[in-house]
């Protein structure tokens, strides 16, 4: 009887941990594919061209970043 209580308070921080663990690499996933994608040598793409480029790719970086965390927010994951 006391040892199922403990499984199951150790299981419920396991699920805590976990969800956790799943809203930070769901922020780092998006991150690392952008600065892939822009990590790549290309000539074709017009951003590199443009004097704000890098602001503007670092702002939606950091728009999608808040948005996870609004949503993670309410879904009360944090």
């Amino acid at each position: 009887m006391l040892s199922d209580g403990y499984i199951s308070v150790a299981s419920h921080r396991l699920n805590q941990i976990m969800k956790v663990l799943t809203v930070v690499m769901a922020i780092f996933v998006l991150l690392s594919f952008l600065a892939g994608i822009y990590g790549m040598n290309f000539e074709n793409m017009p951003e590199l061209h443009s004097q704000s480029g890098y602001f503007i790719l670092l702002g939606f970086m950091l728009a999608i970043v808040v948005v996870l965390l609004t949503i993670f927010y309410r879904k009360k994951w944090l």
